[in-house]
């Protein structure tokens, strides 16, 4: 029954892993795709654009964060099961 839970944990953590991989891929796109944009004369003085940019920036700050956490735990978890 231990065993079982610990699988279960393991596959979460697992989870949320490959799910922050795959937006932090996607969020680093974005955030050179706005930065591509601000180089423009027309981009450089877009105050929506640079909002943008801080906002997709802090979010994959987060997911970073996110990612390391539980790729932390996760390894925990694993040394602890073998």
């Amino acid at each position: 029954e231990a065993r079982k839970e610990f699988n279960k944990l393991v596959k979460r953590l697992e989870k949320i892993v490959e799910q922050c991989e795959s937006r932090i891929e996607s969020l680093e796109k974005q955030v050179a795709q706005t930065e591509e944009m601000m180089l423009t004369p027309e981009g450089s003085s877009n105050l929506a654009l640079l909002q943008i940019h801080g906002k997709v920036k802090k979010e994959l700050c987060e997911c970073m964060e996110e990612w390391e956490k539980s790729t932390i735990e996760l390894e925990e978890l694993r040394s602890k099961g073998e």
